[in-house]
């Protein structure tokens, strides 16, 4: 299970795929923001010449025009010669592991394998603090920057002390990610995730991944916390995605069936415990429709198991869950759709 948080975010309605230099405008205030000139730009009409590219204090682009039609100021516009190119996102992170660089990239012995890779990272896993992973996470931040990434995904799965302990309050790892992020000057989309099994058929989690361990409810409380943090999300996006054709029935620690609780209870506890966004999006598919509409034996403890099954129904739950929560909250936009 992980919840993505977008630490930095900002919706613009301009599809500049599609429109002219001169119509790419903003309805943002550009005044103050950075304007580049560039020689060449490669647009959806072709190669256009004297482009001015105006760019946001988050690093988006909000316009884009002829430069001989604007009225830019010279002192205010930057020329760019060369290529340009947008920043590249890091789509899969996890910041702590940079502190094993150099010592996992060789094979010690003919037995070393993933797997013994694997037992180096729980070691690390099971040192670090909050304090040291500020640090390398920054490090590691500032070399993404200098390669060309200008944001990160950073999937993060410690969630408890070195000695196994729940955090009482705050959890300072997650924060030292976020500080890291803010000091290297990095767009962040914060992915906290949990484990619960070390394995298929709900194998408990081993002693060396105690770190990573949280039940259901302090999982789902945290991310709560950290939303509430940043204030009110223009978009919360629910995908139930996990269990297609589980072979069999794997429970939570909470009595759930693990389909039903992730892809069902979950999101819908999420929104109960933030402040309602401006639009929800549940993600379903054509599968729903062999969903089972009387909604009976919701946790499968009567039912002989069909993965198949409980998959389209928790894609038809996504269905339900989209018309109730714009009953409940009326004011915000509920959406559902298929990816196909």
């Amino acid at each position: 299970m992980f919840a993505p948080i977008q630490t930095s975010s900002q919706s613009l309605s301009d599809d500049f795929r599609t429109r002219s230099p001169d119509d790419c405008r903003s309805k943002y205030d550009t005044a103050r923001m950075p304007i580049y000139r560039l020689k060449s730009a490669y647009l959806p009409q072709g190669l256009t010449h004297d482009v001015l590219v105006t760019v946001s204090d988050e690093g988006f682009i909000t316009e884009i025009s002829a430069a001989l039609a604007a009225a830019a100021p010279a002192s205010a516009v930057e020329r760019i010669d060369g290529i340009v190119v947008p920043g590249m996102p890091n789509a899969h992170s996890h910041a702590f592991q940079r502190a094993m660089a150099g010592n996992a990239e060789y094979r010690r012995s003919a037995r070393d394998s993933f797997w013994t890779w694997r037992q180096a990272m729980y070691s690390l896993a099971n040192r670090i603090a909050p304090y040291d992973l500020q640090i390398v996470a920054t490090q590691l931040f500032v070399e993404m920057l200098k390669a060309g990434y200008t944001s990160v995904a950073e999937f993060h799965y410690l969630h408890r002390q070195t000695g196994g302990a729940q955090y009482l309050h705050a959890n300072p790892l997650w924060e030292a990610i976020g500080a890291a992020a803010a000091a290297a000057g990095i767009g962040l989309t914060f992915l906290p995730t949990l484990y619960q099994c070390s394995d298929f058929g709900a194998a408990p989690l081993k002693p060396e991944q105690a770190r990573f361990a949280l039940d259901t409810d302090a999982f789902l409380k945290a991310v709560a916390d950290q939303v509430n943090a940043l204030g009110v999300f223009d978009a919360i996006i629910h995908n139930a995605a996990v269990g297609y054709r589980e072979p069999q029935r794997v429970e939570t620690e909470d009595g759930f069936a693990h389909v039903f609780a992730i892809n069902s209870l979950a999101p819908y506890v999420l929104t109960a415990l933030i402040p309602p966004p401006r639009r929800l999006v549940y993600i379903s598919s054509g599968l729903h429709k062999e969903g089972d509409p009387s909604l009976s034996d919701l946790n499968w403890t009567q039912r002989l198991w069909q993965g198949q099954q409980a998959y389209s129904d928790s894609k038809l739950h996504n269905v339900l869950l989209a018309f109730a929560m714009a009953r409940r909250l009326p004011g915000v936009p509920c959406n559902v759709m298929t990816p196909g």
